[in-house]
């Protein structure tokens, strides 16, 4: 097998070859030689590299890390997918560090060569970020729009060494996601939990979690912070909550902040 077989059968996953194929466009002979080794045309490679969010400088050329992930260094990234039409966060926790994951559907027409008709595709469009902000500030906008419930976001429990990879580049869509070309029972997707599910999410994060509203987290999120340093007083925020939701309240800081909030 040449390098670039081995970089497409990395992309591949555990997907039917001709299966894939189809869903991205790619004729049967196109196929055959794409897995054979044959490099195909740079707007080939670029279409496959965005659907299935690879380096295209690696996929063409083996060089630097496969897959593509941004760090969040403050939310506003977010904030503009969710309102670019994003149905679906899965969360990525190992219990220190936190990837975040946004999927949104996609229907684009791409152009092939000048003898073959223009190719539409749809397909779930995921771009993942490894979150070097606090996680308060950057889980806030997938709570506020789950709570207006249009948004699918689920929590997955990973081990540090499954978070480093996936912080590093080395674990694709079909590993992550398993929802395009196929459906993978093995993916993260697969074995994560509804973030509206208190006590399943008490299970995979070891913390009590409770669902809040809009405005009750909003209030919450601009006070906990995972270092321990808060921006405001906690207590004259805490003044502001309606007491019947003072509960949930202390559950949502807790996971944000962890047990260094007493109140």
């Amino acid at each position: 097998m040449t390098d670039f077989s081995n970089r497409a059968g990395q992309v591949l996953g555990s997907r039917k070859q001709h299966t894939w194929g189809a869903a991205v466009g790619l004729s049967k002979p196109s196929v055959v030689d794409f897995f054979a080794g044959r490099v195909p045309r740079m707007e080939t490679l670029s279409r496959i590299a965005h659907i299935e969010r690879v380096s295209l400088t690696w996929l063409s050329d083996g060089v630097g890390a496969p897959f593509l992930v941004s760090e969040l260094a403050e939310p506003s990234p977010v904030l503009e997918l969710i309102e670019a039409g994003a149905d679906a966060a899965l969360l990525l926790h190992d219990g220190s560090g936190l990837c975040i994951a946004l999927r949104t559907p996609i229907q684009k027409t791409y152009p092939r060569r000048k003898d073959a008709a223009p190719v539409t595709l749809s397909y779930p469009e995921w771009v993942v970020f490894d979150v070097h902000c606090a996680y308060s500030a950057a889980v806030a906008p997938l709570l506020g729009a789950l709570t207006q419930g249009s948004l699918d976001v689920r929590v997955a429990a990973c081990t540090a060494g499954e978070l480093e990879s996936i912080q590093q580049g080395r674990v694709g869509n079909w590993d992550l996601f398993g929802d395009f070309g196929g459906v993978n029972p093995l993916s993260l997707w697969a074995r994560a939990v509804p973030a509206d599910v208190p006590e399943r999410l008490d299970a995979m994060l070891g913390q009590t979690v409770h669902r809040l509203t809009h405005d009750t987290f909003s209030t919450l999120a601009i006070a906990a912070e995972p270092s321990g340093e808060y921006s405001v007083d906690i207590q004259a925020i805490w003044q502001r909550i309606p007491k019947d939701r003072q509960a949930l309240a202390v559950a949502q800081l807790r996971l944000l902040a962890g047990e260094r909030v007493q109140l």
